[in-house]
C-alpha cells in the first residue's frame, strides 16, 4: 500500500513537472551544425527558399518550429498548414531568420552532456530517414498525402528531443536499460514517467495547431492499433519507423531477422496489409532494397 502511494506521488510530481515544461516550451532547440547552416543561409545574398526547405527537411526540430509559426493565429491558418513546403511559402525571410536565431539560442542541455548530442544526432538521422520512407510508402500505397506523411515521419520523435533536454540523466539511463533488456523505450518511459515521448511530442504539436493527422501519427506511431481517428497515417509512420531502424542498423543479421519476424507477426503488420501493402519476408527484403536506392537519391 505504501509503495503504491509512493508511486502515485512520484507520478503526480512528474506530471506537474511535465505540465510546467509544456507550458514554458516555445521551440525545439536546434543542433549546432544545423543552426550554423541556417544562419549562414539567412544572411546570404544568394538566399533561396528551396535551400531553406532542404535544410528543414533534414532536421525535425527546425521543421516543427517552422510548422508552429506557420499554423499560428498570426497567419490565420491554424491547423491548415500541412507540409514544410506550404509553411515556407507563408513565412517571409525576416520571420525565418528570427525563428532560426531564437531556436539557436536555446541549448539542448543545461549541463555538459556530449553523449546526449551524439544520441540526438543519431535520432535526427533516424527521423529524416523515417520521413523519407513514409513519403515513399504513401506513394506506394496510394490515397494519402505524401508530403504530410513525410512531415509526420520527420517529427515523429519530437518528444525524444524534449525528454532528452529536460530529463537527460534519467532519460539516458533509460536508453541504456532499453538496449540492455531489449525492451521498447516508449513502454519503459510510461513506467518511469507516466508518459511516453510519443505522447509528449503529440501534446506539443497539438498545442501548436499542427494538423490532426500529423499529431495522431506522432502519438500512435508505436501502437497504431489504438488510433481511432488517424490510423492510416499512424500505421504508415509506424511501418516507416521500423524500416528506418532496420535500414540504419544491419550489423547483426540474426537479430534483424528476429525483429523482422516479430514485426511480421505483430498487429502493426496486419494494419499495414489492411491499408494496401502485402507483407511477406521476401517482399520485405525486396522493398528495403528498393528503399535503399530511393532514399540515397533523395539524400
Amino acid at each position: 500500500m505504501a509503495r503504491a502511494a509512493a508511486q502515485l506521488s512520484k507520478a503526480s510530481r512528474m506530471n506537474e513537472q511535465l505540465n510546467k515544461v509544456l507550458d514554458e516550451f516555445t521551440a525545439f532547440p536546434i543542433l549546432p551544425d544545423a543552426a550554423i547552416e541556417l544562419i549562414e543561409l539567412a544572411n546570404s545574398s544568394a538566399f533561396l527558399f528551396k535551400d531553406m526547405v532542404a535544410i528543414m527537411e533534414r532536421d525535425p526540430s527546425i521543421a516543427a518550429n517552422v510548422m508552429k509559426v506557420a499554423n499560428s493565429a498570426e497567419h490565420g491558418r491554424q491547423g491548415h498548414v500541412r507540409s514544410i513546403n506550404q509553411a515556407s511559402e507563408l513565412l517571409n525571410i525576416k520571420e525565418l531568420a528570427e525563428l532560426v536565431m531564437n531556436s539557436a539560442k536555446a541549448s539542448y542541455f543545461s549541463t555538459g552532456a556530449e553523449d546526449g548530442y551524439v544520441y540526438l544526432m543519431r535520432t535526427r538521422d533516424h527521423c529524416v530517414l523515417t520521413g523519407r520512407v513514409a513519403r515513399i510508402l504513401a506513394t506506394e500505397m496510394g490515397g494519402l498525402d505524401k508530403n504530410m506523411l513525410f512531415l509526420a515521419g520527420l517529427i515523429h520523435d519530437a518528444g525524444f528531443i524534449l525528454l532528452a533536454r529536460h530529463y537527460w540523466d534519467s532519460f539516458s539511463a533509460l536508453v541504456s536499460q532499453s538496449h540492455n533488456e531489449d525492451r521498447e523505450m516508449w513502454e519503459m518511459e510510461k513506467e518511469k514517467y507516466g508518459f511516453s515521448h510519443a505522447e509528449v511530442g503529440a501534446l506539443i504539436l497539438e498545442k501548436w495547431n499542427i494538423p490532426q493527422e500529423v499529431c495522431g501519427a506522432v502519438r500512435y506511431h508505436h501502437h497504431p492499433w489504438d488510433d481511432e481517428k488517424t490510423q492510416p497515417f499512424s500505421t504508415i509512420v509506424h511501418f516507416a519507423n521500423f524500416l528506418s531502424h532496420y535500414m540504419l542498423d544491419r550489423s547483426a543479421p540474426f537479430e534483424l531477422k528476429k525483429k523482422i519476424d516479430q514485426f511480421l507477426h505483430s498487429p502493426g503488420a496486419d494494419l499495414v496489409e489492411k491499408y494496401g501493402f502485402a507483407l511477406t519476408p521476401e517482399n520485405f527484403v525486396k522493398f528495403t532494397e528498393k528503399l535503399d536506392e530511393k532514399t540515397k537519391v533523395a539524400g
